[in-house]
């Protein structure tokens, strides 16, 4: 990964994270709210989003030149 990065290359991480379906019920209540959030939505969402997107374990890695 380092490698791809060191020579410009945009990189693609494929990571996942196992949860139990009571972690994820509480989880997908809360992201149904901060969804119909009609203040900051984006931020609410990403607030959210931050409680399931941690321990992830890597999976793979790909990159492809990007010529912009």
């Amino acid at each position: 990964m380092e490698r791809y990065a060191e020579v410009g290359l945009r990189t693609l991480l494929v990571a996942f994270r196992y949860v139990d379906e009571e972690f994820y019920s509480q989880w997908l209540e809360k992201f149904i709210v901060a969804s119909a959030s009609t203040g900051d939505r984006e931020k609410e969402i990403g607030k959210v989003a931050e409680e399931i997107e941690v321990n992830f374990e890597l999976a793979g890695c790909s990159a492809i030149e990007d010529k912009l």
